[in-house]
C-alpha cells in the first residue's frame, strides 16, 4: 500500500500509480472513479496531432477526472493554457495533485487550473478555447445500474449533466475556428447529431476506422466507442 503526504492529498488504499510515458513520475488515480482506458490514449492520439497541426493557446478539458488527458498534453507541448472542469471535489484535489508533480518535474511552472464545477453550466469559464476535449459518461440518467460508489457512478451515468448540456458548453466556449473532440458510444450516435444540429455544430466521427466499417455501421456494435469532431457551422 503507498501511502505518503502530499501538498493537496494523502495517498492511501483508495489510489493506484500510473505512468506517462518518458517522464520518471508516479501519478496517481482514484479507484473510486472510472480508471484510465485504451479510450484515454486512443483520445489523445488525435489530439496530439491536431496540436502539432494547428495553432493552440488554450485547451478546455470538460470532465477531466484525475487530468491524464491535460498532462499528456502538458508533457508534450509545455507552453499550452490548459483547464480542467471537474463535479467531483477528490478528483479536482488529485488532479492538482498530479499537476503539481509535473511542474516539480520539468522544472516550469505550468499554465493550468482545475476548477470544481458543473460543466451543464460555462459563466465560471473564462474567454473561449481553440481545443476541447471530453470522455463524458456515456449512459443516459436511468438506463443502467448505478454503482454504490458515487465517484464511479457519477462517470458512467448523466446524473449531473446531459449530452445537450456538454455541447452547449462546447458551443459557447469554443473559438470560432476551434475544434472539439469527445467520445460516445455509437448507441448515442443519433442523439448525437441531432443535438449537435439543434445547437448549429458540425459533427463527424473522427475515429482511425475502415471505410468497410463506416459503410457497413450498422453492423457495428452499439458498445463500440467513437471519438466524434465537433466544430462551429459555417454561415
Amino acid at each position: 500500500m503507498q501511502c505518503f503526504e502530499s501538498p493537496t492529498l494523502i495517498y492511501n488504499q483508495d489510489y493506484m500509480k500510473f505512468n506517462i510515458p518518458d517522464l520518471d513520475v508516479d501519478f496517481f488515480q482514484s479507484k473510486r472513479s472510472q480508471m484510465i482506458s485504451s479510450d484515454t490514449q486512443n483520445l489523445y492520439q488525435i489530439i496530439y496531432h491536431y496540436v502539432v497541426n494547428h495553432k493552440v493557446k488554450r485547451v478546455l478539458d470538460l470532465g477531466t477526472g484525475n487530468g491524464i488527458l491535460l498532462l499528456m498534453l502538458v508533457k508534450d507541448f509545455t507552453d499550452i493554457e490548459c483547464v480542467g472542469v471537474e463535479i467531483v471535489e477528490s478528483l479536482v484535489k488529485l488532479a492538482n495533485s498530479n499537476f503539481e508533480k509535473l511542474s516539480e518535474y520539468i522544472g516550469k511552472e505550468i499554465d493550468y487550473s482545475i476548477i470544481l464545477a458543473n460543466y451543464a453550466s460555462y459563466d465560471y469559464l473564462d474567454g473561449e478555447y481553440d481545443l476541447i476535449i471530453s470522455n463524458p459518461p456515456y449512459n443516459l440518467k436511468n438506463c443502467g445500474r448505478l454503482s454504490p460508489i458515487y465517484e464511479k457512478s457519477i462517470a458512467r451515468f448523466e446524473l449531473k449533466a446531459t449530452q445537450f448540456e456538454l455541447l452547449n458548453t462546447i458551443k459557447q466556449k469554443l473559438s470560432k475556428m476551434g475544434t472539439s473532440y469527445i467520445i460516445y458510444p455509437k448507441a448515442r450516435m443519433k442523439e448525437l447529431i441531432m443535438n449537435c444540429e439543434k445547437l448549429l455544430l458540425n459533427c463527424s466521427i473522427f475515429n482511425e476506422i475502415s471505410d468497410e466499417s463506416l459503410n457497413n455501421i450498422n453492423k457495428v456494435s452499439n458498445n463500440s466507442k467513437f471519438i466524434f469532431k465537433i466544430s462551429h457551422a459555417k454561415n
